[in-house]
């Protein structure tokens, strides 16, 4: 994995490739010992993470929460496991929430709650409260996790605005720091109007150099800023 970041804030240049030894460093309190990618690149990369999730929060508003949206050019390349590993460094800072919104694989849920009670878009519709849907991924409840249930109907569509505009508002009310995971471009560039901040997800085997650079602006037009890409190599 590599990280790029520029947009207006300094450079920050990271690299993880995945047969590298793990390092000493700091470690978030949750034990991800049983997801070995996502261990080896919170052993070694956890500061540079860290500072990540920081320079994230100076792009949001200064009295709330920031969201950041996590999008791959593609499924596959690795969007959930850098939201994951993100999410898990920025809780060195304070509370932090991560949101599965991919709304087609619902690759975080399947992995943390496969069958939940209830998820955001219960929240959403009003069908639960807020306290219902979350799931507390480590022991100091630093990191809050939300699933997807089953998502009926268009949560962006004009009748589903209000709730999802009361939910944002709350997350950013209780958590500084809020990763969104929102799978490949087509779904992530629904959400981008929604978040503060996003950052692009590629394989280089998958695609050319190019190839983000019409994603970049559109994440941009639609509102979000972008911090950066993040390169992996799955």
């Amino acid at each position: 994995m590599s990280i790029v970041c520029a947009s207006g804030l300094e450079s920050l240049s990271v690299a993880f490739e995945p047969g590298a030894s793990a390092g000493d460093g700091l470690m978030p309190a949750a034990d991800f010992s049983n997801l070995p990618i996502v261990h080896r690149i919170l052993m070694r990369f956890y500061e540079p993470l860290t500072e990540l999730g920081r320079r994230a929060r100076r792009v949001g508003p200064v009295d709330r929460g920031t969201l950041v949206l996590v999008a791959g050019l593609h499924e596959g390349v690795g969007s959930s496991t850098t939201a994951l590993a993100l999410a898990a460094a920025a809780t060195a800072d304070g509370p932090t929430a991560l949101v599965d919104t991919d709304l087609r694989s619902r690759g975080l849920t399947q992995l943390f709650r496969p069958r939940p009670a209830a998820g955001w878009d219960d929240v959403v519709s009003g069908a639960s409260f807020i306290e219902d849907a979350v799931h507390f991924v480590d022991s100091r409840e630093a990191l809050a996790f939300f699933p997807i249930r089953a998502v009926v109907g268009d949560v962006f569509a004009s009748n589903g605005h209000a709730g999802l505009t009361r939910w944002l508002g709350r997350l950013r009310q209780d958590y500084q720091l809020i990763i969104v995971d929102g799978g490949s471009v087509p779904n992530g560039l629904r959400w981008a109007p929604w978040v503060d901040a996003a950052l692009i997800v590629r394989d280089p085997a998958r695609s050319a150099d190019s190839d983000w650079t019409p994603v970049w602006d559109s994440m941009e037009e639609a509102g979000a800023h972008v911090l950066g890409i993040v390169e992996t190599f799955v």
